[in-house]
């Protein structure tokens, strides 16, 4: 009997090791952030994270478009995207119970939170502006989920010291009647933060107007987003975001830095994206008939990567994209996929490229006739 063991092993080392050898290899892998591109070409070879990622030394991973950071090892075949985006549904809310409700209408900052607060609240009202921090405050680990509102200004306002902060399950509405200089509307503004995350957020109906009374003039956008991001901020990683109505932009990132967005859906706003920040990456963005541009990328080093954006029922003549350098540097924008429905006015312009900036697009990026 032993003989006849020992017989079994030595094939075993022969025969069975390849068997398992042939085990079915890794298609792709996702991660939470996107993997250092150096030659921004979509491609990365992968050494020393190999073996954490589950992947052969040395393979090369390929950013899948319109994803939020899936990649195909070694020229494996990326997943399927549906060919429409679909509205974002955003997350069922917290039990009512689970609700802290402050009442406090027409009232600046309805709720300040303490350092280190956490907590799901209801503000009825509406509130001149619904969630603000201190100027002088410090706050880590600062989570507010669950947040449902009114407002006549401001959803959140982040200001003072704020690192590893989380906001997510948010609906803020705003009033009806449009709000006039100095009061500019902004559901989300991020003053002051290192690590934010923004999940399962909707906002409703932020617009200016140039006078008590007026309409917004989207030909001349005023202010009015739906998210803005300031100086300094980041990393920033926003997810499932729906805005519904502004007078500007859905996502306003004229400043920060290491910014991530997996998907946003925007409807009824002036631009979809306006950006002059560094390491900006986005997976996909659903913009349908922006009334005064798609994506413009201005400053010094501004820098966008957008895998796909998704953009119909065109009504008036734009630049769908555009570019302009800062002061003293460059600027790029890349779209590698698009999905354009409709029909695109006499006068629409595809991209408007200024002097040292580029503006790399897909194939699939082209006005439909």
């Amino acid at each position: 009997m032993r003989w006849l063991l020992a017989l079994v092993a030595l094939v075993c080392t022969f025969a069975c090791t390849p068997a398992f050898a042939q085990a079915k290899a890794v298609q792709t892998v996702t991660l939470s952030a996107p993997l250092v591109d150096s030659n921004r070409d979509g491609k990365v070879t992968v050494s020393a994270q190999a073996k954490a990622l589950g992947v052969p030394a040395r393979s090369v991973l390929t950013l899948c478009a319109g994803t939020a950071y899936t990649y195909a090892v070694n020229g494996a075949p990326c997943p399927v995207i549906p060919t429409t985006t679909k509205r974002p549904v955003l997350a069922s809310p917290a039990p009512e119970a689970s609700f802290v409700t402050v009442a406090a209408p027409k009232k600046n900052g309805a709720l300040k939170l303490a350092d280190a607060a956490k907590g799901r609240y209801r503000v009825t009202g509406p509130a001149f502006r619904v969630i603000e921090t201190y100027k002088d405050g410090v706050y880590k680990d600062l989570i507010i989920d669950g947040l449902d509102a009114d407002t006549t200004r401001d959803g959140i306002r982040l200001q003072g010291k704020v690192e590893r902060v989380t906001i997510r399950n948010v609906t803020i509405r705003h009033a009806a009647t449009p709000n006039v200089s100095p009061d500019l509307p902004e559901c989300v503004a991020i003053r002051n933060g290192i690590d934010v995350r923004l999940e399962h957020i909707r906002c409703d109906g932020f617009y200016m107007t140039d006078k008590a009374g007026g309409s917004p003039n989207f030909a001349y956008p005023r202010n009015g987003d739906i998210v803005a991001i300031e100086s300094g901020v980041g990393p920033v990683y926003i997810d499932d975001l729906v805005g519904i109505g502004a007078s500007d932009s859905l996502l306003d990132f004229l400043k920060g830095h290491g910014l991530t967005v997996g998907r946003a859906y925007g409807r009824q706003v002036a631009r979809c994206l306006k950006s002059g920040a560094v390491n900006v990456h986005i997976a996909v963005l659903d913009c349908g008939d922006t009334r005064a541009s798609g994506i413009e990328v201005k400053g010094n080093d501004a820098v966008v990567d957008l895998f796909r954006y998704d953009f119909n029922g065109m009504t008036r003549p734009i630049t769908v994209f555009s570019a302009e350098k800062g002061t003293t540097k460059s600027a790029s924008l890349t779209v590698p996929a698009c999905e354009f429905t409709g029909k695109a006015p006499v006068g629409t312009k595809l991209k408007v490229a200024g002097p040292g900036t580029s503006i790399n697009l897909g194939p699939s990026c082209t006005l439909p006739k």
